[in-house]
């Protein structure tokens, strides 16, 4: 969760892997990147997956996550209150407005 902090707490992603349908000629893994807001990967996989162009599947796993608070995924929170967050929210407009 903290690189600063390797052995502090930890959050969980749900991830999933749709092996290549050819493993004989596996060429690697495609990553699926859910976007968003609120994108579950794991779901576009499952829903997805099997559709993808045989040329796609035969030589590709396809790897999904949920992105941290959706699905399985564990919910994280940046801030401890909204004071917290509405702080950062004012020093974020204040560079933008007027970038050092």
């Amino acid at each position: 969760m903290d690189y600063d902090e390797p052995a502090g707490p930890a959050i969980s992603l749900a991830l999933i892997r749709l092996p290549a349908a050819d493993p004989a000629h596996r060429k690697g893994s495609l990553f699926i990147n859910p976007g968003g807001p609120g994108g579950s990967g794991v779901d576009d996989v499952r829903a997805t997956g099997p559709k993808y162009p045989a040329e796609v599947r035969d030589s590709f796993d396809i790897i999904g996550f949920d992105p941290r608070g959706i699905g399985d995924s564990t919910t994280f929170r940046c801030f401890r209150t909204r004071e917290e967050a509405d702080a950062a929210l004012e020093t974020r407009e204040k560079i933008v407005a007027h970038p050092p």
